[in-house]
């Protein structure tokens, strides 16, 4: 069985650190970087960083 055929875009990539045991799904991102739309923006190197 397979699901249907479906095109997607992706924005951007998190980077994130997982807190605690893995089952408890408790991530925080650190790092979020844009793909693709801002090429300025790639261009500069620009990683959006949070704490």
């Amino acid at each position: 069985m397979q699901l249907p055929q479906r095109n997607i875009t992706i924005s951007s990539l998190g980077l994130v650190v997982q807190d605690g045991p893995e089952r408890d799904w408790n991530w925080t991102t650190v790092a979020t970087v844009p793909l693709g739309g801002d090429i300025a923006a790639q261009r500069a190197g620009q990683v959006i960083l949070r704490s």
